[in-house]
């Protein structure tokens, strides 16, 4: 039996499989500064709340995760 990772987004307040993360305005204002993008910053966020690898850092594609 196969799934779809799945993720509720309520603005910057995320949710997975019932854990948690809120990202603050002084985190987004740092992920920018940095160069992430908006769809970078949920794949790390997701990757970090169901502890699937999403995005490398080591090996930057081209593919686009949208959320």
């Amino acid at each position: 039996m196969s799934y779809q990772p799945f993720m509720f987004v309520n603005g910057w307040n995320l949710s997975y499989n019932g854990k948690t993360l809120n990202i603050s305005e002084e985190d987004l204002k740092n992920y920018h500064e940095n160069g992430l993008s908006d769809d970078e910053i949920k794949s790390i966020a997701f990757s970090y709340l169901s502890k699937q690898i999403f995005f490398d850092f080591e090996k930057p594609s081209l593919v686009s995760y949208e959320l």
